[in-house]
This record gives structure tokens, C-alpha cells and sequence, in this order.
């Protein structure tokens, strides 16, 4: 446990947890936006169906 402590220590040290912390935090919110617009995009084909479906009904 001490060997990974002082591997952390040094990581730390020279910058690279926090250039591995800044490259995951970019990967979530792309994953998050991409997730958000799939929703919408989702939501929206869902709306333009209901619409398309009650107007053939109507028809």
C-alpha cells in the first residue's frame, strides 16, 4: 500500500492525475452531451410520429 501512495505522491507531482482528471472529466460531458441530445432527439421523433400518425387518423 505505501508503494502505490508514494506512485500517487509522485503522479501528483509531475502533473499527470490531474491531466488523467481533466481528460475524464472532458469524456463525461461529452458522453453526458451526447446522452442529452440523443434524449431530445428521441423526444422530438416521437412528437413528429404522434403528429403523423393523427393526421393519417384524421384523414
Amino acid at each position: 500500500m505505501e508503494l502505490y501512495s508514494q506512485l500517487a505522491a509522485v503522479l501528483l507531482d509531475i502533473g499527470w492525475i490531474d491531466k488523467l482528471s481533466e481528460t475524464l472529466a472532458r469524456e463525461r460531458y461529452c458522453n453526458f452531451t451526447l446522452s442529452a441530445l440523443s434524449n431530445v432527439f428521441t423526444t422530438y421523433l416521437h412528437k413528429l410520429y404522434i403528429q403523423i400518425k393523427s393526421h393519417y387518423l384524421a384523414s
